[in-house]
């Protein structure tokens, strides 16, 4: 998937935060926090990049969650409960 989308490596990550909240579809995630289907659509898959905003609100909503490990991939500033929950989703793979 990574090659698909310019996006894709963060559109991953985006999927795992939302399998780790526990939240089962990306349609559901979406209405959770407020977005359109559509665009949580093209965030997933990496077709576009979450703008700040939207990393904002996530940041207000998921308890230990930190944008720069959306954007980047850096753990460090995730909690330690968040990163556990996360990297079970990582070891699950795509």
């Amino acid at each position: 998937m990574s090659g698909d989308y310019p996006f894709a490596d963060q559109g991953k990550r985006l999927r795992w935060l939302r399998q780790a909240e526990r939240i089962s579809t990306a349609t559901a995630f979406a209405a959770y926090v407020g977005w359109p289907q559509s665009g949580m659509s093209q965030f997933e898959t990496g077709k576009r990049r979450l703008p700040m905003d939207k990393a904002m609100q996530l940041r207000a909503l998921i308890p230990g969650f930190d944008p720069i490990w959306l954007w980047e991939g850096d753990k460090r500033g995730l909690s330690f409960e968040l990163r556990k929950r996360i990297e079970e989703q990582e070891a699950m793979g795509d």
